[in-house]
C-alpha cells in the first residue's frame, strides 16, 4: 500500500543516517585524537581514574626532577667534603710535625703559617659551597639552653674559658683561704683545688686556661704579704709550674697566657734581669713594668718603663710572639693622651719596645686580641665600632660599624670576632633580643649563633672559638650556654607527600668540626692537642659524609621506582584513555559503508512520493 502520510521507510532511513553520521563523527575524533575518552560523556568512570592517574604520573616525574636535583646538592656537598678531608689530613701531619719534641719554636710556628692558612682555605670552601644560593653547611641559630656549672656553694669569682670552651677555671670562695676550681664541659664534672696544695697558702685569682687545661694563677704568700706570684697548674697531670718571683703584694694583678700556652705576659713592680728567670728578681720599683715569660725555658724579659694607668691586662696573640696593651701613659714620648692609646710589642725582638699604634686624642681604643701577624683587633665602646689596626702602626680598618656591640671576643687566631649584640644584624633578631654573633674576618661572613626569645642581661664571657659562653646567674653562681649551631634539615620530596619525602640532615661544618680558627701549633702541647682535634674533625667528616652517602644511595634507590612507577601509571592511564586504532579504524570503515548505505536508501525512500504522482496523472 502507498501512502502519503510518514513514509516509515524514510524516517527509519533518516534515523539510521543521523546514527551512523555520529558514530562515524565519534570513531574521527578518536582517531584524530588518539584518546578513547574526549569529554566526560564518553566514559565518566573511566575519566575520573584515568584523571587521577595523569596527575598522579606527572607529579611522579617531577620528584624525579627533585631527586636529581637533590643528588646535585649532595654531590657538590660531598665534592667539597672530600677536598675539606685532605686539608685536615695535612692539618693532622703538621700537628704530628709540630708536637715532635725535635723542633724549635721558631720552626714551630713557620709549620703554623700552613696550619692556619689550610685552617682558613677549609672555612672559605665551607662558606662558599653552594647550590642554588643555598649552603649545605650552615646550620641553625640554637635555641639555647643554660646548664648550670658553678653553683652558688662556691661562691665563684674571676671566671675564665679556654679558647675551645672545654675548660671553665674560677676561684673557689667557698674555701678559705679561697681556692682554685676547673669544670671540664666534656665529662661535666669540676674539680676543687685548695689553695694549699698549690703554690703559697694565701688565695688563689685564676688568670687564664689553656685548650689543654693548663691554668693560669695568683697567689698570695700568706706568710708573706709582699709576695704574689704566678703559678701555671696542668689540670690533666696535676704538674705545677711557678713563673716569678715576687717582692711586692701588688705584682702580677694584670696577666695573661697565650693561647698555645708557651707565654705567659704580666704586670709587675719586681725587678727581673733580661733573659734571667724568676731567680733573678733584685728589687722593686714604684711602678710596674712589663714582662714576659717563656713557659718552657722560664727566661724572663721586659720592657723597663713605668706603666701607671693601663686600661686591662696585656693582650697575648696565640702563638705569644706579639702583645698589645692599652694605656694614658706617655709611652711614646707625645704628651700624656687624653684617652687610652694602643701599643704594641714584638717578643719576637731581642731588644723589647712598645711601638704606638692608635692615637688617644678622641676615644679610647680598648684591646680585645690580636692576630698571628700581630695586627692588634681594638674597640671604641662609645661608637660601638671594631678597629683592625696592623702591627707597626701604620694602616686601620673599621671592621664593625654597629648600634650595639657587648663582651666582644676575638677568635683564638685572630680571624674572628665572637660578640652580643641585639642588633638585626643578619636578619634573624627582628626582636631585638640580645644574641651570640660570629663574623669571620676571612669569608666576611656574619653568623647568628642564639635564637633568644627574651632578653638575656647578663654578661657573656665568650670561648675564642664562638663554641660557647657563661653567663654569671648573680648568687646562683654561674652558667653555660653550648653554641653548637644546630642541624639544618634538607627534606627531598618524592611526590609521595610528607610521608614520601627523603629528609638529610646536615650540620654546621664550623660547628661539627671544632677546630676552625680555635688551634695554633706552636708549641708542643697545643701541637699535640691540636693533633687529638684534628684526629676527632677528621672522624666528624667521616661521619657527616656517611650521612650523605645513604642520602645519596636512597635519592638513587628513589629514583628508579619513580621513573618505574610513573611508567606504569602512564601505562595505566593510557589502556584507559587512549584509544584502540586498529578496533576504531574498522569501526570507520564498518560507519562509512553504513552512512553510505543509509545516504543511498534514503535517496530511494524519497522517490515514493514521486510514484503517487504518476499513478495519479492517468485519472
Amino acid at each position: 500500500m502507498i501512502s502519503l502520510g510518514k513514509n516509515l521507510f524514510s524516517l527509519r532511513a533518516v534515523e539510521n543516517l543521523n546514527s551512523s553520521t555520529s558514530s562515524l563523527s565519534s570513531t574521527f575524533e578518536r582517531l584524530s585524537s588518539g584518546l578513547r575518552i574526549n569529554r566526560a560523556a564518553d566514559d565518566a568512570a573511566g575519566l575520573a581514574v584515568s584523571s587521577a592517574l595523569n596527575v598522579k604520573s606527572r607529579v611522579l616525574n617531577r620528584a624525579q626532577l627533585n631527586i636529581s636535583d637533590a643528588t646535585s646538592f649532595l654531590t657538590i656537598a660531598d665534592g667539597a667534603l672530600s677536598q675539606i678531608g685532605g686539608l685536615l689530613t695535612r692539618m693532622g701531619e703538621l700537628s704530628a710535625q709540630a708536637a715532635n719534641g725535635s723542633f724549635s719554636r721558631a720552626q714551630r710556628i713557620s709549620l703554623n703559617d700552613e696550619y692556619s692558612a689550610l685552617d682558613k682555605e677549609i672555612r672559605r670552601i665551607a662558606a662558599s659551597t653552594k647550590f642554588n644560593g643555598i649552603s649545605p653547611f650552615k646550620g641553625r641559630a640554637v635555641d639555647p639552653t643554660s646548664e648550670l656549672i658553678i653553683s652558688s656553694s662556691y661562691s665563684p669569682a674571676e671566671e675564665f674559658i679556654s679558647a675551645n670552651g672545654r675548660y671553665v677555671a674560677f676561684q673557689d670562695n667557698s674555701l678559705s683561704p679561697a681556692g682554685l676550681a676547673v669544670y671540664d664541659s666534656v665529662t661535666g664534672t669540676t674539680t676543687s683545688i685548695d689553695a694549699s696544695d698549690l703554690g703559697y697558702t694565701g688565695a688563689i685569682n685564676p688568670r687564664g686556661v689553656t685548650n689543654d687545661g693548663k691554668v693560669l694563677f695568683r697567689q698570695a704568700d700568706a706568710a708573706s704579704a709582699t709576695k704574689k706570684d704566678l703559678f701555671l697548674y696542668d689540670t690533666t697531670t696535676g704538674d705545677l709550674t711557678k713563673l716569678t718571683n715576687s717582692l711586692n703584694a701588688t705584682d702580677n694583678a694584670g696577666a695573661s697566657i697565650s693561647a698555645d700556652g708557651s707565654t705567659v705576659a704580666f704586670l709587675s713592680k719586681t725587678i727581673y734581669t733580661n733573659g734571667g728567670t724568676s731567680d733573678s728578681a733584685s728589687g722593686t720599683t714604684a711602678n710596674f713594668q712589663l714582662y714576659v715569660v717563656d713557659v718552657d725555658s722560664g727566661v724572663l724579659r721586659g720592657i723597663q718603663t713605668d706603666l701607671v694607668n693601663y686600661t686591662a691586662a696585656p693582650k697575648l696573640n696565640a702563638d705569644g710572639t706579639r702583645l698589645a696593651i692599652a694605656t694614658t701613659d706617655d709611652l711614646a714620648g707625645n704628651g700624656v693622651p687624653l684617652f687610652a692609646e694602643v701599643f704594641s710589642v714584638n717578643l719576637l725582638d731581642d731588644t723589647l719596645s712598645y711601638t704606638q699604634l692608635t692615637s688617644g686624642s678622641t676615644e679610647n681604643h680598648i684591646v680585645r686580641g690580636l692576630d698571628l701577624d700581630g695586627n692588634v683587633i681594638s674597640y671604641q665602646s662609645t661608637a660601638a665600632d671594631i678597629y683592625r689596626t696592623s702591627a707597626d702602626g701604620s694602616s686601620s680598618s673599621l671592621l664593625l660599624d654597629l648600634d650595639v656591640i657587648t663582651n666582644f671576643q676575638v677568635g683564638t687566631d685572630g680571624t674572628t670576632l665572637i660578640l652580643s649584640s641585639s642588633d638585626n644584624i643578619t636578619g634573624e633578631n627582628a626582636g631585638a633580643y640580645r644574641q651570640a654573633f660570629q663574623y669571620d674576618l676571612t669569608t666576611g661572613e656574619m653568623r647568628q649563633l642564639t635564637n633568644y626569645t627574651s632578653f638575656l642581661n647578663q654578661s657573656f664571657t665568650f670561648a675564642q672559638d664562638g663554641s660557647a659562653f657563661i653567663y654569671g646567674n648573680g648568687a646562683s653562681g654561674y652558667s653555660i650556654v653550648d653554641l653548637t649551631q644546630q642541624d639544618s634539615e634538607f627534606s627531598f620530596e618524592a611526590g609521595y607527600g610528607s610521608v614520601g619525602a627523603i629528609a638529610v640532615a646536615l650540620g654546621d661544618l664550623r660547628s661539627q668540626l671544632g677546630i676552625l680558627g680555635g688551634n695554633v701549633i706552636t708549641s708542643q702541647d697545643s701541637a699535640a692537642y691540636s693533633l687529638d682535634s684534628v684526629t676527632s674533625a677528621i672522624e666528624t667528616l667521616a661521619t657527616l659524609r656517611g650521612e650523605i652517602g645513604s642520602g645519596l644511595a636512597r635519592m638513587e634507590t628513589a629514583s628508579r621506582l619513580l621513573s618505574s612507577s610513573a611508567a606504569e601509571n602512564k601505562a595505566a592511564e593510557a589502556r584507559i584513555v587512549e584509544a584502540d586504532i586498529a578496533d576504531e579504524t574498522a569501526s570507520l570503515t564498518r560507519y562509512q559503508i553504513l552512512q553510505q548505505s543509509a545516504s543511498a536508501l534514503l535517496g530511494q525512500a524519497n522517490l515514493q512520493p514521486q510514484l503517487v504522482l504518476t499513478l495519479l496523472e492517468g485519472v
